[in-house]
This record gives C-alpha cells, structure tokens and sequence, in this order.
C-alpha cells in the first residue's frame, strides 16, 4: 500500500511539472511621461508635463511608481490629468476607485478615469472634458 501511495504522489509530481498550460503574463509598468508622449503623438492635448510631487496627489493613495501631470489650457489654465504607473495591479484599482468614488459624490469632483491593466496605468482627466475627447485619451491608453 505505501508503495502505491509513494506511486501515486511521485506520478502526480511528474504530470504537474510536464503541465502544458501557458504562464500567466505579468504586467509591466509603462513610464507616466511615455503616456503623455502617446498623447502628443496622437494629436491630444497634454501640455507642460511635470513629474508628480507629493502635493500633487492631494488625498488620493500615494502607491504609484511615478506620475505625470499634465495640462489642458483648452479647458482652463489650471485644469489638467494625471498619468500614473503602478507596480500592481491592486494599487491600480484602489486609486482608480478613489478617483471614480469622488465623482459619485458630485460632479465638482468627477473626473474621467482610464485604466490599463496590463501596462498598469491609470490616467485621471479632469471632468469638464467633452466625453467624446476624452475617449481619445482612454483609446490612448488601452492602446498602450
């Protein structure tokens, strides 16, 4: 019986080594300022970009590996978008719910929010933007 049994696991062992099935892939972060320069190549507005500072998150969870701000003077002088990359894809998905939490709250504080998991990039535009010009940007941005 303890021969079977040793049989049995080291047979188990051998076909979980020989298993076909395909890695999954892991995502791989894209640089915020390559975002705003696809936005540029793309014909968008994205102008006076700067890396992100501490202030420049505000209240939002600061779990990104960079951030770009950018502006769009076509709007206002001040109102712009951020571009951020992520090292997971958890951190992607609780700053994205933060950013679309706020708009449910009212729309002072809604803003548009394109995600791309497998770069692990998340844009958030502000809200005053046409819905039509801001899903450039989403393309943009799925198209990474």
């Amino acid at each position: 019986m303890t021969r079977r049994i040793i049989a049995l696991t080291a047979a188990l062992f051998l076909f979980a080594a020989c298993s076909s099935a395909a890695p999954t892939p892991v995502p791989s972060s894209v640089p915020s300022s390559s975002v705003v320069a696809a936005f540029a190549a793309a014909g968008l507005e994205a102008t006076s970009p700067t890396p992100m500072t501490t202030a420049d998150f505000g209240l939002a969870p600061r779990l990104t590996t960079d951030g770009t701000h950018f502006l769009l003077p076509s709007l206002c002088a001040t109102c712009g978008g951020r571009v951020l990359s992520f090292t997971n894809v958890a951190d992607l998905h609780t700053t994205k719910a933060y950013y679309d939490s706020l708009g449910a709250q009212g729309t002072t504080y809604f803003s548009w929010t394109f995600a791309n998991e497998g770069k692990l990039v998340l844009v958030q535009i502000n809200g005053e933007l046409p819905q039509a010009q801001a899903a450039k940007y989403g393309a943009v941005v799925s198209g990474l």
